[in-house]
């Protein structure tokens, strides 16, 4: 085995754990108007970020679910530390109970910084926030991994990736429970508005990535790695502006945007530069998808299409062709309106990627010749 090979290997390891964990979840609540189910959530705030696998919200609180892959066993002993068996020797971890942890704190500071946008206010006039709102954490083993519990250790988060599901619902119902009861008022936990909750998961849906085939990462040329990796573009996509904290403390509000590169799913239009060699161009895999059709292109677009562009293409997950494109970490991929599902673009019979100019929702196709032909508008949202 090469150096690269087992990082390569590690990567796709990860990303199948991911898609086994998602898949459960979306077959256990995608028929329930009381959950939202997102997966691969990447949030960058003051300075720091916080890498989300997978996240079910409800109105009674919100699950934080670590996915881990493992081909052979973990190891937990009773003072909380990690070892997984990798070849024939035991190594050391870090503890995946601790890192989805950190990532609550971060979740719930970013949440309470943003709290007047997400949540309304208590009978008596307060603004209610998000410290009371119920954050637990799970850790999803492979289902083909064995989990040692060392001297009765036996952490309460730690569950196969196929219990996950039954948990989370148990989990969230004994929260519904504990909040609707008898002793409500005693309660230390809050529950949220479905308006509320809405809001809360179209907020945290800005942040949600594609989750890329593992082998697209390790391209084997350098001119794809540059591809790739292009990190810049000279138009500037903004971030939904974060909400203000409180006015009684004098510090600045916290700024809260999505990942570098990332076009969040509701943005400020962006202003186009008058001269085409301004705008910024990427290569990016080809294909269509279903849009409205849009009035007249700017001037000095070219050619335009008989029917609307992108017509006929559709999400892979609800058939839906109510898409837009969105820019993720590996280039441009379609967003489904509906299901909030990622589609990846097609290539072309020939392989070629063709080259994207963005202009406002317009997208535009640059052929060799110089040429452009309009090749898909973004709808209004």
């Amino acid at each position: 085995m090469t150096v690269d090979a087992f990082p390569l290997q590690a990567r796709q390891a990860g990303v199948r754990a991911e898609r086994q964990m998602a898949f459960y979840l979306r077959r256990a609540f995608a028929s329930s108007d009381d959950y939202a189910v997102l997966n691969n959530i990447r949030i960058t705030a003051g300075g720091d970020t916080a890498q989300i696998d997978h996240l079910v919200i409800s109105r009674w609180g919100l699950v934080i679910i670590e996915s881990k892959s493992v081909s052979t066993r973990v190891r937990v002993n009773q003072r909380g530390e990690w070892m997984r068996l990798m070849g024939g020797s035991w190594q050391g971890m870090p503890s995946p109970i601790l890192q989805a942890t950190r990532q609550r704190d971060f979740l719930r500071t970013v949440l309470s910084a943003n709290k007047t946008k997400l949540l309304g206010r208590v009978l008596l006039g307060g603004q209610k926030d998000f410290e009371n709102f119920s954050m637990d954490v799970m850790v999803a083993v492979s289902d083909h991994g064995i989990i040692d519990r060392v001297n009765g250790a036996d952490p309460k988060e730690v569950f196969k990736a196929d219990q996950i599901p039954m948990r989370v619902k148990e989990l969230l119902e004994a929260r519904r429970r504990e909040i609707g009861g008898l002793f409500s008022l005693r309660s230390p936990c809050m529950g949220i508005e479905p308006a509320e909750q809405v809001r809360l998961v179209g907020f945290l849906r800005d942040f949600e990535l594609p989750v890329e085939d593992p082998q697209a990462e390790a391209p084997s040329t350098s001119s794809e790695v540059r591809e790739l990796r292009q990190p810049e573009r000279r138009e500037t996509i903004s971030p939904r502006p974060a909400a203000p904290l409180p006015a009684s403390p004098p510090a600045a509000p916290l700024v809260v945007a999505p990942p570098p590169a990332v076009a969040p799913v509701v943005a400020p239009p962006i202003v186009a530069p008058q001269s085409t060699a301004s705008v910024g161009t990427t290569s990016v895999g080809t294909a269509s998808v279903g849009a409205p059709p849009a009035s007249a292109p700017p001037a000095g677009a070219g050619s335009t299409n008989a029917e609307p562009p992108g017509a006929g293409h559709r999400c892979r997950h609800c058939n839906c062709g109510d898409l837009a494109i969105r820019w993720g970490k590996y280039g441009y991929y379609f967003k489904c309106l509906g299901c909030a599902g990622n589609t990846p673009l097609p290539v072309l019979a020939d392989g070629s990627r063709p080259t994207l100019r963005k202009e406002n929702a317009h997208f535009y196709r640059m052929s060799p010749d110089g040429s452009e032909d309009l090749y898909f508008i973004n709808p209004k949202e």
